[in-house]
C-alpha cells in the first residue's frame, strides 16, 4: 500500500497534481489493495463487520465490489438505544463504541458521567478517540468513532494545495497568509465543528486570525435534547424532563442567537478596521454567507474581502429556499468571481472539492459505490450511474470506513470535462425518503443488517 491510503500527503509527497490525474486503472489497484489489508485489519474485531462478512461468506477482498456487501447503513451509528443518553447509560454507550473501533477505550469503560459533554470530554483527553457527532438535525445522533491518528492526518492533507489547477507539481503546504472567518461556533464535537480545531490551528499565526462568528463551543447536550424533541412532537408523545444542565445549556444557545446580528456587526468590524492588509478566507454555509454579505453590503463593504480573498461553502440550505440574488451578493461583498463548494459528510473524513465544471471530484483514497434505489443492489462501477451513494473511507484505519449514506447521487467514472481522472459526483445531490416506506438496506441484504445492528446493541439494554 506504501502509504497510498495510510497517509496520502507521504505518498503524493512528489506530485500533488497525480491525485487528480492518475489513471483510474492504477486508482483502483491501490484501491483493491488498500480494502484489502482494512478488512483483514477488522473483519473480526469490528462486530457488525464480523456479522456482515459471515453472512455475505466474505473472507477476504478479491474484488472492489466484494466491499458491497459489508457496507454500514448510516443509521448504524444512531442506532444505540435513546434512552442510553436520556438516562446517562455512558457504561453502555462506552461498550457500544468499543465495538466499532480498535482505539481501546479501557480508561472510560464502566465509568459514569453527569452529561454528554463530560463523556466526550473523558473520551478526547484520556483515549484515542476523536469522537465525531452529526450536527443534531436529525431525531438522533450519529457517534462516528474516528480516531485521534485520523484526524491528524486529515489535518494534515488540509494543508496541501491539492485541486488548484495552477498547484506546482510537489506537494506544498497552501498559503495561510490568510485570516479565516468562520461562520459558525469556534468549537464542538460535530463533524462541521471539529473542523473549526483543524483550521483554528491551521490559520492562527502571529500575522493571522480565527475569527469565529460564535467564539464558543456548541453543547451536544444541548444538540441531543432538541432531536428528542423533534421525535417527542413526531410521535405525539411528552418531551424529554429539561434537567437544571440542559437549561443552562439552552440559556447559552439562546444568548448567543439573541446576540447573532451584533456578532456579525463585530466580525465585519474587525475585517474592514483590522484584516485589510492580507486576503480573508470565509467559510460557511451558503445562508449564513449570505446573511454575514448582506449585513456587510448594507455598511458599504463591497466587497468587503481584501484581494486574493476566497469563499468556501457546502451543505446547501437544508431544505430552505434560497434567498433571491443569494450568490450575486455573496460574490459583491467577497469581490470574488468564484465561490468554491465542496459536498461532504461526517462519516467520511475528506469533503469532495468542486471543479471548474461544478463536478465534485472523489479522492483517490475514497472508494464510491451507487446502489440502486429500493432494490440495493450495486450498480456497475463504469459510465455514469445514478442511485443511492456509498463511499468507503480507505484513510479509516481504527474503524470501517464503509458506509452507505442517505443522499441520492450520480456518479460519474469517465474523465471530467476539467481533465481531471477521478470519479465525480455530478448534478444534483438528494436527500432519499426515510420512515415508513422507505427502501430498503443498500449493499447488505435486510436480514444481514438486523444481525448486524442486533449484535451490536446486544446486551446493552
Amino acid at each position: 500500500m506504501a502509504y497510498f491510503a495510510d497517509d496520502p500527503v507521504r505518498f503524493f509527497v512528489d506530485n500533488s497534481l497525480f491525485v487528480h490525474h492518475m489513471p483510474i486503472e492504477q486508482q483502483q489497484a491501490l484501491q483493491l489493495e488498500a480494502v484489502g489489508q482494512r478488512f483483514g485489519a477488522m473483519r473480526d474485531a469490528i462486530v457488525p463487520l464480523a456479522v456482515l462478512a459471515d453472512a455475505a461468506g466474505v473472507r477476504e477482498i478479491g474484488r472492489l465490489e466484494d466491499v458491497a456487501a459489508l457496507m454500514f447503513p448510516h443509521q448504524l451509528f444512531k442506532s444505540y438505544s435513546y434512552r442510553l443518553f436520556d438516562e446517562l447509560g455512558f457504561p453502555a454507550l462506552t461498550e457500544w463504541l468499543s465495538r466499532l473501533t480498535l482505539v481501546d477505550l479501557a480508561a472510560v469503560k464502566g465509568r459514569r458521567f453527569g452529561a454528554i459533554g463530560r463523556w466526550l470530554d473523558a473520551l478526547d483527553a484520556e483515549t484515542g478517540l476523536a469522537l465525531l457527532t452529526s450536527s443534531g438535525t436529525t431525531e438522533a445522533l450519529s457517534l462516528i468513532p474516528r480516531g485521534k491518528r485520523e484526524s491528524e492526518l486529515l489535518r494534515q492533507r488540509s494543508l496541501v494545495e491539492w485541486q488548484s489547477p495552477g498547484a506546482p507539481a510537489p506537494v506544498r503546504a497552501i498559503d495561510h497568509r490568510a485570516s479565516m472567518l468562520w461562520l459558525s461556533y469556534a468549537d464542538g464535537r460535530s463533524g462541521m465543528l471539529r473542523s473549526a480545531a483543524m483550521l483554528r490551528e491551521n490559520y492562527t499565526t502571529p500575522t493571522t486570525r480565527f475569527l469565529p462568528l460564535l467564539p464558543m463551543r456548541a453543547s451536544t447536550d444541548w444538540q441531543h435534547y432538541i432531536g428528542r424533541v423533534m421525535a417527542a412532537e413526531r410521535l405525539g408523545v411528552p418531551p424529554p424532563r429539561l434537567t437544571p444542565y440542559i437549561q443552562a445549556r439552552q440559556e447559552e444557545a439562546v444568548a448567543a442567537q439573541a446576540s447573532y446580528d451584533e456578532r456579525i456587526r463585530a466580525v465585519l468590524e474587525i475585517v474592514r478596521d483590522e484584516l485589510q492588509d492580507a486576503p480573508v478566507h470565509m467559510a460557511g454555509g451558503p445562508l449564513l454567507l449570505h446573511q454575514v454579505a448582506t449585513a456587510g453590503l448594507r455598511i458599504g463593504m463591497a466587497p468587503g474581502l481584501p484581494p486574493g480573498s476566497r469563499i468556501s461553502t457546502g451543505g446547501g440550505t437544508k431544505g430552505l429556499a434560497a434567498p433571491d440574488g443569494m450568490i450575486g451578493a455573496i460574490k459583491r461583498f467577497g469581490g470574488v468571481d468564484t465561490i468554491y463548494e465542496a459536498y461532504g459528510m461526517t462519516e467520511i473524513g475528506d469533503a469532495f472539492g468542486s471543479c471548474e465544471q461544478g463536478c465534485f471530484h472523489i479522492w483517490p483514497w475514497i472508494v464510491p459505490l451507487v446502489f440502486v434505489e429500493g432494490s440495493g443492489a450495486l450498480l456497475p462501477r463504469r459510465g455514469r450511474q445514478a442511485g443511492r451513494a456509498g463511499f468507503f473511507d480507505l484513510t479509516a484505519q481504527t474503524y470501517w470506513g464503509g458506509v452507505v449514506t442517505a443522499d441520492l447521487v450520480t456518479v460519474s467514472w469517465g474523465r471530467c470535462p476539467c481533465g481531471r481522472t477521478t470519479p465525480q459526483v455530478v448534478g444534483p445531490i438528494a436527500r432519499a425518503a426515510s420512515g415508513p416506506g422507505a427502501a430498503g438496506p443498500a449493499g447488505p441484504s435486510r436480514a444481514a443488517t438486523a444481525a448486524a445492528l442486533e449484535a451490536l446493541n446486544r446486551g446493552l439494554v
